[in-house]
């Protein structure tokens, strides 16, 4: 059986609480929702592979995410950042960089720069755990 742990709740897991209540019976409720977006996204990070950065590269993405709140715009407008940094000059590698990724690469780099996750790490969540989850749920 998983184990039990408690987690903060902030607002987009409030919103995922919501939509499962109703259904938790059917569909597994919180956790198992929890678990599918988890294991959906870990896909989407194992096949979108990032191409190298330098450690200088790394440090300026940084500089330029550090303290901004990750939107879908800011993601979306990455390589305009990295054009605001180096003062407009498209003549630059790491503005191509970024430029030539994709959503979800830029999502899993920001990920691993500013919040040190793994995404490298292929986690395959079976049917077995979904319905073991799916148990605890509704003894509690």
């Amino acid at each position: 059986m998983g184990k039990v742990k408690k987690i903060y709740m902030n607002e987009p897991l409030e919103l995922l609480a919501e939509q499962t209540k109703a259904d938790s019976r059917r569909n597994g409720g919180f956790s198992r929702a929890l678990g599918l977006i988890v294991n959906s996204y870990q896909i989407l990070m194992t096949l979108s592979p990032l191409p190298e950065f330098s450690d200088g590269e790394k440090e300026v993405l940084y500089n330029i995410l550090w303290g901004s709140k990750v939107t879908a715009s800011k993601i979306k407008d990455l390589h305009l950042d990295v054009l605001d940094y180096f003062g407009c000059s498209t003549d630059n590698e790491l503005y191509k960089k970024i430029e030539a990724l994709n959503i979800v690469q830029r999502v899993r780099l920001v990920n691993e720069l500013l919040y040190g996750l793994d995404t490298s790490i292929d986690y395959e969540i079976n049917s077995k755990e979904y319905s073991e989850i799916t148990a605890e749920e509704e003894e509690q």
